[in-house]
């Protein structure tokens, strides 16, 4: 398994078979399940968002198996060309939009949250 980001609330690993393995710290437990049924609700809303697989349990921690999306991430290429901020923040809201014109039974409604 190869590290490949971290996060506030969990790291995620490269597994060997091309998946990515999201692996919650102990303190955000709990969060998994919450997670994973969200992510089983995108799916067939056909959002950009990956695949989740699985939850699973490793070394005591709580985690979900994901599809590992390929490519270079915004991030990496924003860093690389920083006059590009413009343009990558357009793309970036291009990716959103989609995300919030969708409704799914069972969603948390992220305005209400951000609007408290």
């Amino acid at each position: 398994m190869e590290l490949i980001g971290k996060g506030r609330t969990a790291e995620a690993f490269l597994l060997e078979d091309g998946r990515v393995l999201k692996l919650f710290y102990p303190a955000f437990a709990s969060l998994h399940e919450q997670e994973y049924a969200i992510a089983r609700r995108l799916e067939p809303l056909a959002l950009p968002a990956p695949l989740a697989f699985e939850c699973v349990e490793m070394n005591g921690r709580k985690g979900i198996v994901y599809a590992c999306a390929s490519g270079e991430s915004m991030l990496s290429r924003l860093a690389a060309n920083p006059m590009g901020i413009r343009r990558y923040a357009h793309r970036m809201a291009a990716l959103q939009a989609p995300v919030h014109e969708k409704q799914a039974d069972g969603l948390p409604l992220l305005k209400s949250r951000v609007a408290d």
